[in-house]
Formats: structure tokens, sequence, C-alpha cells
């Protein structure tokens, strides 16, 4: 009988269903998850219970599930299980993702293959020109239409307008980018999302940490651009971001104390951020631009710049950098536009973003596209003989930041239901600084890669 026994149990283990549901808790990718809920009553009144949704609580849209779940044993306690209505699949949101950022790789791609080619094809077509004009003799040369980048190679290395400001924000870019790169690879590894305040804690050690490289690119960005107040310039790196999120936050800070809400930021905790800022940043920062001015700040510019500046030509409205800034943002802000939704998410909706992973390859398809936008928009805007491409590449790069800030307004009407004084200036005075910071980010990434660009075609031209 013992043997029938086992027999008999074994054959019943093996012809029951396997499957993912409430009992094994194990799924496979994209299966569906139900959610049940189950009675409520008095705490202390364990047998007096009632149906979940007798109280006014909010049901999902899916009617419909896969099985439906109650046993004996429920049945007679008093257990009354009633579906959520709440459509989950298992890793639905995550295989969604992949898809998406999968699409915005291959945009990329794209987009990185069509500007090689087509400025290939237009430099080397450049490059047989001048070549071609090279041989000619003076006469010829004067009677010759010449046009293109070529003709302001006297100007196009010359100082932008405010080298002081420019500077400041080259220099806080720099330090942006590397304080994104380790917060982002420090979330990958350590998983700071998992401890409250972490990442916070954590990316304002690093950016006091970094300091140094803010002094050291902008302060070698203003030699080179011959600034002379360098310590006025290296006072305003430190200062810039500190400031803008300092003046933000007590502004904020202000309102939070008129409605004795638990954001309110202490005394305490203000002077310790101001001295943080004056008795860490601020030195660091100025051991940053010594070094800067003094290892890299000698010009290096492959043409000689002109003691007269050459007056700019007019041309198409569309050529016009008022038109190029704009539209350079839109093409980047296309390339980061799901993950933005994810991470606004994460922010305002209670809900913990994990796949810092994910975050990263965006970020760098961000950088690349940003490159890409912003070497083409200079290459327009010197062939039509217009030198102003230092600020020109910045703010076109830059202005990714004023999509995000607009899709942001969005998002505040459409998908969240926040209301009142406190939490609309909350939203969007902090929503400003991600997108300024994130400016000022994409901005430095597409100076450096126009710089670049500028520098490699001007040095393989013969300039008279």
């Amino acid at each position: 009988m013992k043997y029938l026994f086992y027999l008999f149990v074994s054959l019943s283990l093996f012809f029951i269903p396997i499957g993912g549901d409430e009992h094994t808790h194990t799924y496979t990718d994209l299966e569906e998850v139900v959610l049940w809920m189950n009675t409520v009553g008095p705490y202390h009144n364990r047998q007096e219970t009632y149906s979940y949704f007798s109280l006014p609580f909010c049901t999902g849209p899916k009617v419909d599930i896969s099985h439906y779940h109650e046993t004996l044993g429920e049945a007679l306690q008093g257990v009354e299980l009633e579906f959520s209505g709440l459509d989950i699949d298992f890793k639905g949101a995550l295989s969604t993702l992949i898809v998406l950022i999968f699409n915005s790789f291959m945009m990329v791609i794209f987009l990185v293959g069509l500007v090689f080619m087509i400025l290939m094809r237009t430099l080397r077509k450049d490059y047989a020109r001048y070549s071609k004009d090279e041989e000619m003799d003076d006469m010829e040369r004067d009677l010759g239409d010449e046009y293109g980048w070529k003709q302001i190679h006297g100007d196009v290395f010359r100082s932008p307008a405010h080298p002081l400001f420019f500077s400041a924000l080259i220099g806080t870019g720099h330090q942006l980018l590397v304080v994104a790169l380790l917060v982002i690879g420090l979330s990958i590894v350590g998983e700071l999302y998992t401890e409250r305040g972490s990442m916070v804690s954590i990316g304002i050690f690093i950016y006091a940490a970094t300091s140094p490289l803010n002094g050291y690119f902008g302060g070698s960005l203003y030699a080179r651009l011959g600034g002379r107040r360098w310590i006025r310039q290296m006072v305003m790196s430190a200062f810039l971001l500190p400031g803008l999120v300092c003046t933000t936050a007590f502004f904020i800070n202000f309102i939070a104390l008129y409605y004795h809400a638990s954001r309110t930021i202490s005394f305490t905790i203000m002077l310790s951020v101001v001295c943080l800022c004056t008795f860490v940043i601020l030195p660091l920062t100025l051991v940053g631009t010594v070094l800067g001015r003094n290892l890299s700040g000698q010009p290096n510019s492959p043409c000689r710049v002109n003691a007269v500046p050459r007056p700019i030509p007019e041309k198409k409205w569309f050529m016009e950098p008022w038109v190029i800034v704009p539209l350079g943002g839109v093409l980047p802000f296309g390339s980061i536009f799901i993950e933005m939704y994810f991470i606004f998410t994460s922010f305002w909706a209670y809900k913990i973003y994990y796949v810092y992973g994910f975050m990263l390859l965006v970020v760098l398809l961000l950088l690349v596209v940003v490159v890409c936008v912003t070497i083409v928009a200079a290459y327009f805007l010197l062939n039509a003989e217009d030198y102003r491409w230092q600020w020109t590449s910045f703010l076109a790069a830059a202005s990714t930041a004023g999509y995000v800030y607009i899709y942001a307004t969005y998002y505040f009407f459409f998908k969240t239901k926040m209301y009142g004084l406190f939490q609309t200036t909350f939203y969007f005075g902090y929503m400003a600084l991600f997108s300024s910071a994130l400016g000022l980010l994409c901005g430095t990434v597409g100076y450096v890669g126009t710089r670049h660009f500028v520098n490699r075609i001007y040095s393989t031209v013969k300039i008279d």
C-alpha cells in the first residue's frame, strides 16, 4: 500500500500543469501577472471583513483575465479575492523599453552614416576646388568667384562674444558630463536607487570632488581665447551651477515654509551647502584653473586671426544662427524622448527607476547625435562665410533642453494630476534645473565636437 501511495502521488505531480502564477511565483517574459485584491476591515476585528471594492477604491481598465483564483479553504474563511483590473505583464515595460531603445539606436546609426557620407562628399569637393584655386595665378584668382569656408580662415578662430561667460559654461559642462557618467556607472554597479537619498548624496560628493575639471577646462579655454580676468572667470565657473541650484531651491523653500511642508530645508542644511561651495568647490576650482592656464592655455589654432574682423555677408534666412539654433535640438530630443517618459515617471509618479544600463546607452546615443547635428550646423554656417560658430554650436546643442522643458510642461498638464502653488512651483522649478543642466552638458559636447571638426578641416587646407 505504501508503494501504491507513492506511485499515486508521483503520477499526480506529473499530470499537474506547471505555469507561472501566484502559487509558483515564477513567470516568463511578457506573461500575464494577475494582481488580486483581498478583503478589508477593522484592524482589531479580524473576522469582520468586507469586499475590497466596497470602499471607493479605483479599479483598473482590464476586465478579462486568463484564470480566476479561489480555493475551498479560502471560501470557507471568508477570503474574497477580486481582480484588481490592472493590466500587468512580467517585464512588459522593460521589453518595450528595449524595443524603443533599439529603434533609437538604429536611428542614430543611420544619422551618423548619413552625416559622414554627406560631409565627406562635400568636403572632398571643397578640397578639390581649393586645390584648383591654388594652382591659379594671382590674376585668375582675383577674377575667379571664391566662396566657402576657406575665405574666413582669418576670422574662424576669433574669440566669441562674452568669452568669460562662454568659458564658464564650457567648464561647467565638462564637470556635469563627468558627474553624470560616474553617477550612472555607480548606479549600475552599486544599486544606489535602493537606498533613499543615496543618489543625491553621491551626486553632490562627486560634483564637489570633480571641481578641478571645471576650472581646468574653463580656465584653459579662457586663456586660449585671450582672456585676462581669470579670477573672475574662475569664480563664475565655481558658482554658476551651485548658484542656480541654490537660488531655485531657496525660492521653493520659502513656499514650503508657508505651507509647513516636510520638503522644507532647514537653515543648517542651507549653511552646509554654502560652506561646501565656499570652502571645497571654490578652492578646487582654483587649483584646476591654475593648472589649465599653465598646461593648456596656449593658443593652438591652425590659422592666424586677422586684426580687423571680416564683415559677415548676407545669406538666406534659413542659414541664420537664430534658425539653426532651435532646429539643432530636434533630433537629439527625438533620441531621448522615450527615456524622458520613464525618467519623469520615476521622478513624479512614485515609481523606482532601475534600468540605469539603458540610461547609459541612451546618454551615449544622445552625445553622438548632438555631435553630428552641431557639426552639420557649423559646416553650413561656415560655408555661408559666417564665423560665429562657437556660440551657434553650443546653443544648437543646448536647445535640446528647451524641448525637454516643453515636454515637461506637457507631462505636467496631461500625465499628472498635480495642483496647488507649492506642487506647481516645485515641479517647474526643479524641471528647469534639470533642463538647464542637460543644456549645459549637451552644449559643451556639441561645442567640443565642432571645435575638433573645425580644427581638422582648416589644418588640412593650405592657407596663404
